[in-house]
């Protein structure tokens, strides 16, 4: 269960740094200082009241977290099975590339800050951008996998499991990001 805490902790910070803000944070951090309150469970009523006051979000950004959410899930996913798909894990089975984990976590990364700062635009064209090159990237690793299961030489069972929730969870993540550019990203008050 570490990867479910792992991804769960991620999606939190995330969560916290979109809708907060850096800026929040720190007049968070900084209150409790002074008041001599801590604890991670004072945060919650501050996010709570900092978030009436935020400005209106549209259903693009909304899409740009769930997209944001869909890369770090799939990225994560990778890393713990290792690119390793199938019953045959020497060459063709085999489909790790640290680029695909960067480019998934990274680009995630990237578009959490860029919400952080308030350039929703750019941050969404980074969740579509970032899954999309690594399907390229993983479709060009993965190809040997892919047609030993359609001639059916080593893999007679199908896909692995592990595979088909790999690309569901990346594909997903293209299409939402894709969607997130095209939609409002903030609405008027």
């Amino acid at each position: 269960m570490p990867i479910v805490e792992l991804f769960a902790t991620w999606s939190s910070v995330c969560h916290n740094m979109i809708n907060l803000g850096l800026e929040t944070l720190v007049l968070f951090f900084l209150r409790s200082a002074v008041l001599g309150q801590g604890g991670c469970f004072s945060l919650i009523p501050f996010i709570y009241e900092r978030s009436l006051s935020a400005m209106k979000k549209g259903f693009g950004f909304y899409l740009t977290i769930a997209a944001i959410v869909l890369a770090l899930a799939a990225g994560i996913y990778f890393q713990a099975v290792n690119g390793t798909f199938g019953l045959d894990n020497t060459h063709n089975g085999n489909t790790y590339h640290p680029a695909i984990v960067a480019l998934l976590i990274g680009g995630a990364v990237l578009a959490a800050v860029l919400i952080a700062v308030k350039r929703f635009g750019l941050a969404s064209a980074v969740t579509a951008a970032a899954p999309g090159a690594a399907i390229c990237l993983f479709i060009y690793k993965c190809y040997w996998y892919i047609t030993d299961v359609f001639v059916g030489i080593d893999e007679k069972h199908g896909f692995d499991p592990k595979f088909i929730v790999f690309i569901g969870l990346t594909v997903l993540a293209f299409l939402v990001g894709e969607i997130a550019v095209y939609t409002r990203k903030t609405r008027e008050a």
